[in-house]
């Protein structure tokens, strides 16, 4: 795939994204984290994170950094192609008493590698439905990889068709509601195996991959 191609697609899904941000903001202060996120926090609520970082790619408005910090991770980032997700994610931040503890930065997909954030460790490292909206998303998680991370954290589509008609019916009725204009969002999978294989490569092992609605969750640990 050519590098223009590669940034058309980002901008587009970034208009995407700036246009529904409003929407998404809305249905986090009324309905909270999606339902697939309780998998994650669960099996983190054990964990000792009182020293850890936790970086989210395609963040949105923050909604699962503040559930770490509730968890008691020491610090969080947040990166998003949207400027109107970030203003909106510091906003909340700020009410919800997280705004030392929070940073965030507008930024493309591959940004983890450009020195977007001004760090370049973390400990926890998602991509909550991200990867599937990218053109390149083994370069993607090969930039989470370079934060050296303990874990992994990788959300996307389900591979079926009950799956596809349920998310396909979400969003149309999505955008009927909030009366928005319908984009075309792709959203392609990836063979968990791809992922694997290029996270055994760098020292890791898949820990837990559970399924939840259209969702597939799976999350990766560094060896020791």
């Amino acid at each position: 795939m050519s590098m223009e191609s590669t940034e058309q697609d980002v901008e587009k899904i970034g208009t995407y994204f700036s246009e529904m941000s409003h929407v998404f903001l809305e249905e986090y202060k009324n309905k909270g984290l999606k339902k697939h996120t309780k998998i994650i926090l669960d099996f983190f609520k054990d964990k000792d994170l009182s020293d850890d970082v936790v970086v989210e790619l395609g963040c949105g408005v923050g909604g699962l950094l503040y559930k770490f910090l509730e968890l008691g991770a020491k610090n969080s980032y947040g990166i998003d192609l949207s400027e109107s997700m970030i203003e909106n994610a510091k906003e909340l931040a700020k009410a919800l008493n997280f705004k030392e503890k929070t940073n965030f930065f507008i930024g493309d997909f591959n940004s983890l590698s450009k020195g977007v954030l001004p760090i370049n460790q973390a400990d926890v490292v998602v991509a909550d439905r991200v990867l599937c909206c990218s053109p390149v998303p083994l370069e993607i998680l090969q930039s989470m990889i370079n934060f050296k991370p303990k874990y992994l954290i990788v959300v996307q589509p389900r591979k079926n068709i009950l799956s596809k008609l349920y998310m396909a019916l979400r969003i149309w009725l999505r955008h009927l509601r909030y009366k928005v204009k319908h984009h075309d969002q792709e959203t392609p999978y990836m063979p968990v195996k791809e992922y694997d294989k290029l996270c055994e490569d760098n020292n890791y092992k898949r820990v837990l991959q559970k399924f939840r609605y259209g969702w597939e969750i799976v999350i990766y640990q560094k060896n020791k």
